[in-house]
């Protein structure tokens, strides 16, 4: 039999809490549906049809929910996928929460939102790990983009701690060290800046973006060659593709992820006092 979708008569994002229980054959009908959705490019207007079918016999399975917000997160619409995240929160919020936090953190950047919902988490579920990081890392980014650099200081610097004390320095996460690094930047501490970046590049050797910050700081302290050759190394690096390698960057920029053009002008620049 081939399921064809029927039209969703419940509003997005106000969804209210049904007390009908679900039968075995709702449950497949709206499986069929959603299995269905995936014949269909991502987020295309066939794909979130067959969702709607899905979410009108079920309407409070959060995973639905979350699976018609990503498809619109990852192309950028946040405000249109927004409602449909809060749903899936409402639904299952032991397992919606922190991921609702990340994309505030890292899709939308509305960094107040990710770190109230992040220290929500934080207090209701414990320090866990969502998409490869722990609450705290989020945590910290969300400081650091406040400009509460102590704070920052103090989440990012308890990620690094984990991770020495968990798994041995050969191990921390260069993300984590490359922030850290960033902190100290953003308080003109530039030779503890380097001291972090240093120790980022010592586990991930072509990671462009921390060259970049790491010949600025040199510059800053007036060694002007060395921070032409750490720039032309991250050009040469950047050039080839090495730049953050978290999951969701290939969809969207993290914090403080350098540019083409901030590498080329400051190129330039380096160059000409350096001659």
């Amino acid at each position: 039999m081939r399921y064809v979708p029927i039209l969703l008569l419940i509003s997005f994002g106000t969804v209210a809490q049904t007390k009908h229980a679900f039968t075995k054959q709702d449950s497949l009908k709206a499986k069929i549906y959603m299995d269905s959705s995936w014949h269909y490019r991502l987020g295309s207007a066939s794909h979130q049809r067959f969702i709607d079918s899905a979410l009108a016999i079920i309407p409070t399975n959060s995973w639905y929910w979350q699976q018609k917000s990503m498809p619109l997160y990852k192309s950028g619409r946040y405000e249109l996928g927004r409602p449909f995240l809060d749903s899936a929160v409402k639904y299952n919020p032991q397992h919606w929460l922190e991921y609702k936090a990340f994309m505030e953190c890292i899709y939308e950047k509305r960094y107040s939102a990710s770190l109230s919902d992040f220290l929500l988490a934080r207090r209701t579920y414990g320090n866990r790990v969502v998409m490869d990081h722990s609450y705290d890392f989020y945590i910290g980014l969300c400081y650091l983009q406040l400009n509460v650099l102590d704070s920052s200081e103090k989440y990012i610097g308890s990620c690094i701690d984990n991770d020495v004390k968990g798994l041995g320095e050969k191990w921390v996460h260069p993300n984590h060290l490359f922030y850290m690094g960033i902190i100290y930047y953003e308080k003109e501490q530039y030779a503890q800046a380097i001291v972090y970046l240093k120790r980022c590049l010592v586990g991930y050797p072509n990671f462009s973006d921390a060259q970049y910050f790491f010949s600025i700081c040199e510059s800053q302290l007036g060694n002007n060659k060395e921070a032409l050759r750490l720039m032309e190394a991250a050009k040469a690096n950047f050039d080839l593709g090495f730049t953050f390698n978290e999951d969701n960057s290939m969809y969207v920029d993290y914090p403080y992820q350098v540019r083409k053009y901030y590498i080329s002008t400051t190129l330039e620049y380096l160059k000409k006092i350096n001659d």
